[in-house]
């Protein structure tokens, strides 16, 4: 299962909060999602910050139970994600190498 944020509901939430609460999920610490996110940490800290307020949740941990409850977070199962990349064929590595890749395209575009 890959957990990625689900556009449709997330569309309510700025970027930069929507992706703080997907590295969270993840278990990403603060200094963590800001590499990943390419910024600073007081960035994150901001954008945690905001997504308390939003989600009127006390900490990063009820944010991302409230996340899911309202749906802004959801799992994609691998399987899926297989079927939609291993249609064309070839060999092992090229197949895992495929896969790979398209997780991480849709972690980036489910972000955004």
């Amino acid at each position: 299962m890959h957990l990625v944020l689900n556009t449709e509901a997330a569309n309510r939430l700025p970027r930069r909060e929507g992706a703080a609460l997907l590295h969270a999920a993840e278990g990403c610490s603060i200094k963590a999602s800001a590499r990943k996110m390419n910024c600073g940490t007081e960035n994150v800290k901001s954008a945690r910050n905001n997504l308390f307020w939003k989600l009127d949740a006390p900490n990063i941990t009820a944010a991302v139970a409230e996340g899911f409850r309202r749906g802004y977070l959801k799992y994609i199962p691998a399987i899926a994600l297989c079927f939609l990349t291993l249609l064309g064929g070839g060999d092992e590595q090229m197949r895992y190498n495929r896969v790979a890749r398209t997780v991480r395209i849709v972690r980036i575009r489910e972000a955004s």
